[in-house]
């Protein structure tokens, strides 16, 4: 995962709402779904999110190994009057993942996708978010945000004179507000200082 340069401090927040409440119910969807197949591999857990069917086929035939394993240890008159079956195993993890899915409603505009536990954005979620950023990459950010401490020193200088001209004060203001390069305090003392936001590390990240 890469850091973002955020322009719109009001959907990020949208979105890492989003995030941790999608996360939640991932959450409690594994631990149903852990009820029914027991102990599961992270892989398992991908697959189950991913493409439930996969996973499915899977446990079924994991399922018919034990099946065939035992039967081969019992006289043949059992086998023929013991048909196999799942056990609904199968059934069982596409409602799981079929009342997971009913709670995506509010997705903004990334996909998420479980690694160790965590949620993160995927491929596509991160190529959607990247169309909302104006710097993508860490040397930029780091570049973006230097400049936005620069921005905001200057500005705090000059502040004397943005007083004296109401109409450049508001241009500064709502120029820096969308770059997402600087904020203003809000006790309206029109003190500039370089956006907490600017540099914002995705869920999941490891530095």
């Amino acid at each position: 995962m890469k850091k973002l340069i955020y322009t719109n401090e009001n959907r990020l927040k949208l979105q890492i709402g989003y995030n941790e409440d999608w996360a939640k119910d991932v959450n409690l969807a594994i631990e149903e779904l852990k009820k029914v197949c027991e102990e599961l591999t992270d892989e398992q857990i991908r697959k189950f999110l991913s493409s439930p069917s996969s996973l499915c086929d899977e446990l079924v035939e994991a399922a018919r190994k034990e099946y065939n394993a035992y039967m081969n240890n019992v006289p043949k008159s059992v086998r023929l009057s013991t048909a196999f079956s799942d056990g609904g195993i199968s059934d069982a993890v596409k409602a799981i993942h079929k009342a997971l899915m009913a709670k995506k409603t509010h997705q903004i505009i990334d996909k998420t996708t479980i690694k160790d536990g965590v949620c993160l954005l995927d491929k596509d979620g991160l190529e959607a978010l990247k169309a909302e950023c104006s710097v993508y990459g860490g040397e930029q950010a780091e570049k973006v945000w230097k400049l936005s401490v620069k921005a905001a020193k200057a500005l705090n200088e000059l502040q004397s004179a943005i007083e004296g001209n109401n109409a450049f004060a508001d241009a500064v203001e709502c120029w820096g507000r969308w770059q997402g390069f600087i904020t203003i305090n809000d006790d309206k003392t029109e003190h500039y200082k370089p956006n907490p936001n600017i540099l914002n590390t995705l869920p999941g990240e490891k530095e």
